[in-house]
Order: C-alpha cells, then structure tokens, then sequence
C-alpha cells in the first residue's frame, strides 16, 4: 500500500547522489497536488524470495547501509513536520532512511525488469496486488500457524 506522498517529498536530495530515480518514473505522474513524484510505498513486512535479484536489492541496501551519507545524509530528519503547510510537496521534507533505499531500488528495479521484457505488475501500477485492500491481513503481534512454504511455495533450491 502507498503512503499517500511521494518518493522524493519523503527522501534527502542526497540519497539520490547514490541511488538516482529513474527519471522516466516521475516524470507527468502526480500524487494529489504533487507532480513529478511517484507513491512511496509503506515500509511494513516484506517477502523475499531468493533469487538473483533479491541478492542485489540487498547488496545494495547493505552497501548504502555501511555508508552513512547514503543512509542518513547530513541534515535528514525523519519527521516531516508540519505535513499540511504550504511546503507540502517540496522534495526532502523528511527522509524515510531504509523506506526511501528500498523505494528508489524496488521502482527503478522494476522498471529495469519491464524494459527487459518480463511480465510484472510494477508497485506503481493501480492494479498491483498490494492494492487490492486486503492490507493488515495479519495484526501486530497476532499469531500464525500457517506454514509460510503453503503460504508463498518453495524457491528453485527446495526452500523457502
């Protein structure tokens, strides 16, 4: 599900030195009032399936991890005060830290994968599944017997 704002209102101007967005992504979208910025996704829990993709979304979550001007550049703050004033979609008003790396990995990621030619519903698209309003389906702290293999299937290796 989105948060309602966008990558670049909830990211430091300086990540993107590390990690630019592809601008083909933003460029005619709009989020409410806001343009040229695309929904930033919420950073609840994520399901990963092995594979070689995966394995770079997280080399490079762990590199940008390592460096703390990628992470949290200088002046980031993690709040964004004052959501409703008149700056409300000025880029960097906040900084998401590990929600923006993975926002900005995971849309450029996909749009990578689409111009190769494989068949997915990007996290953009109306019709992705994350938006289907079956959200929260598990509460916090809410128990589960469901066996996660059932759940999801086995990866090309046997395991989960």
């Amino acid at each position: 599900m989105g948060t309602h704002h966008g990558v670049k209102f909830a990211t430091h101007p300086d990540m993107f030195i590390y990690f630019p967005l592809d601008p083909s992504l933003t460029i005619g979208t709009k989020i409410g009032d806001d343009t040229n910025d695309i929904e930033m996704m919420e950073a609840n829990m994520i399901i990963i399936r092995k594979s070689n993709y995966t394995k770079q979304l997280l080399k490079w979550s762990l590199l940008c991890a390592f460096t703390p001007e990628c992470i949290e550049p200088i002046g980031a703050k993690l709040s964004c005060q004052d959501y409703y004033n008149d700056h409300l979609f000025e880029d960097g008003r906040c900084h998401r830290e590990d929600q923006s790396l993975m926002n900005i990995l995971l849309h450029n990621m996909e749009l990578k994968l689409i111009r190769e030619g494989f068949k997915i519903t990007p996290h953009l698209r109306y019709n992705h599944p994350s938006k289907w309003g079956n959200r929260h389906s598990l509460k916090r702290k809410q128990k589960t017997n469901a066996n996660i293999i059932q759940l999801y299937g086995k990866n090309i290796n046997g395991k989960c």
